[in-house]
């Protein structure tokens, strides 16, 4: 019998020592048990490591490896998947929690229904302030024709389907190697060729409203990180993917969306600049 555990959780983190304690204790209270947990910490200056080496002493399903040098964000989220052999995969934000039964709902649903290659929950927002200070997009099943996920996906998802439990075997085929500021929408358009993704119809996952899972886009555009490229001009990079990897027929046919996302974003960043300096 194989000692490989069922699912792979991967951590990556740099300098989340303020969210580290309730990250983990939020994985080590799931109902589903059979995981390994690897933390990527990427040359944390906090106390980050030593926080994750406490409970690595404590439980032999977490494993922290920590580089050398910091090696920027994109390329440290794709080095918990690395070598994985795992039959399925999550990737989770430090300052993310998860409820008891997302895991065990999402792989339950994942073994029912061998046409999704990755589910997820609907999501909710905690704060540490009185109120939210941006507007947040629920996230949506993605289902049908490969053409039509590409449509819909644009129009009505969120690259926050990339925090979906996935097939393995699939998500380790989608890494997208270009520096995009969107290369987690590149990832899931990837995802998409090898099935569908389902939301389940309850909250299960919690965002912070101000961590990168939930990052507003003026924010977007003024963070940085040598990996992804320019995010003030994300668009228009993650239009150039979808040219070279998706062809001219799907772009044709879904020019009205992309001019309505470099119109959206350009509003978005508007709005978001308002806000913060109100």
């Amino acid at each position: 019998m194989s000692n490989i555990p069922t699912l792979r959780i991967g951590l990556p983190v740099y300098n989340g020592e303020k969210f580290i304690r309730s990250k983990i204790e939020s994985v080590l209270a799931q109902s589903f048990t059979d995981y390994e947990f690897l933390i990527m910490d990427n040359c944390s200056t906090d106390n980050t490591l030593e926080i994750c080496h406490e409970y690595a002493k404590k439980d032999s399903r977490i494993k922290v490896i920590s580089h050398e040098r910091n090696i920027g964000a994109k390329r440290n989220f794709y080095s918990v998947l690395k070598d994985s052999q795992n039959e399925f995969f999550v990737w989770t934000a430090v300052d993310d929690l998860m409820l008891p039964a997302f895991l065990e709902k999402n792989i339950q649903q994942l073994k029912r229904d061998k046409n999704f290659v990755g589910s997820i929950s609907k999501i909710d927002y905690y704060s540490f302030s009185e109120k939210n200070s941006f507007d947040f997009i629920q996230l949506k099943s993605v289902s049908g024709s490969y053409k039509k996920k590409i449509r819909f996906f644009l129009k009505n998802s969120s690259a926050n389907l990339i925090y979906s439990v996935f097939r393995r075997e699939s998500i380790e085929k989608c890494l997208v190697e270009e520096p995009i500021g969107t290369w987690d929408s590149a990832v899931v358009l990837n995802v998409l060729k090898y099935g569908d993704i389902n939301v389940l119809d309850e909250v299960l996952l919690k965002f912070f409203d101000e961590g990168i899972s939930s990052m507003n886009l003026y924010k977007r555009v003024t963070y940085s990180d040598k990996d992804v490229g320019d995010l003030s001009s994300s668009n228009s990079y993650f239009f150039k993917w979808c040219m070279k990897y998706l062809g001219m027929k799907i772009i044709l046919k879904n020019f009205d969306v992309f001019l309505w996302l470099n119109f959206s974003t350009f509003k978005k960043i508007i709005l978001d600049f308002l806000k913060r300096n109100h």
